[in-house]
């Protein structure tokens, strides 16, 4: 990984950029497992699981871990485990029933007056127990505006949708640019009114909360931020 050093030379030269440096150092891929103080036998656990759900997570999270303790609460929700390839009976693939109610793709239509909006099946971390793990671990599911056309278009189309909750994959894990894009079309459609966005960002990677990410979020639009602990 990238030593504490280079890092915080990285952190302290642009606070706005900093946060991709935290992202950088962690654990971005299986093979990153291999650097973290896992037994042999842990270790192979670990990858086997990975290689079948992504797995990620900044240096910043990964060193608030207590490497001494197997049942590190942090630990349990970033190392891949071996019983994620366990399925019980009566397991569902979808099982909050976001495809059953998708009109449209990377758009969710639950309640009558508020969508789900995936602009990015791509996270900062990987939660062992995201109930979302099938469609994050699907390739080439980050952001492009092509992608989104369609669920926009259906916003723009139903005038009960009032509020736009960003979800995904972390909607804080996308560039500020991306935000302010994503942001500036659903302001542009006169009878939204709210913008949520859920994310676990502020407790993973709080360098990723910098003055050009409120930027960003700011303008006609109420924003709403949900932080998962």
């Amino acid at each position: 990984m990238t030593s504490d050093t280079n890092l915080h030379d990285a952190r302290s030269a642009d606070p706005d950029t900093a946060w991709q440096a935290d992202v950088r150092a962690g654990v971005r891929h299986v093979r990153d497992l291999d650097r973290l103080p896992l037994s042999s036998a842990e270790r192979a656990a670990a990858q086997a699981a990975a290689a079948n759900h992504k797995v990620r997570a900044p240096k910043a999270y990964l060193d608030l871990i207590d490497w001494n303790d197997p049942a590190d609460p942090i630990r349990a929700q970033v190392i891949p485990s071996p019983q994620e390839l366990e399925e019980a009976e009566g397991e569902l693939d979808d099982p909050i029933a976001d495809h059953d109610f998708s009109p449209v793709p990377r758009l969710t239509h639950r309640h009558a007056d508020r969508v789900l909006l995936f602009p990015t099946y791509q996270c900062a971390v990987y939660c062992r127990f995201c109930f979302r793990k099938e469609s994050l671990t699907s390739i080439g599911r980050g952001y492009t505006r092509e992608a989104l056309e369609p669920a926009l278009a259906y916003i723009a189309k139903h005038p009960e949708i009032r509020e736009v909750i960003l979800t995904g994959g972390d909607p804080l894990s996308l560039p500020d640019k991306a935000l302010a894009e994503i942001r500036a079309r659903i302001e542009g459609i006169a009878h939204v009114r709210l913008l949520r966005l859920h994310t676990r960002v502020p407790v993973a990677l709080p360098s990723r909360i910098t003055p050009g990410l409120v930027a960003a979020l700011q303008g006609r639009l109420m924003v709403t931020i949900v932080t998962h602990f």
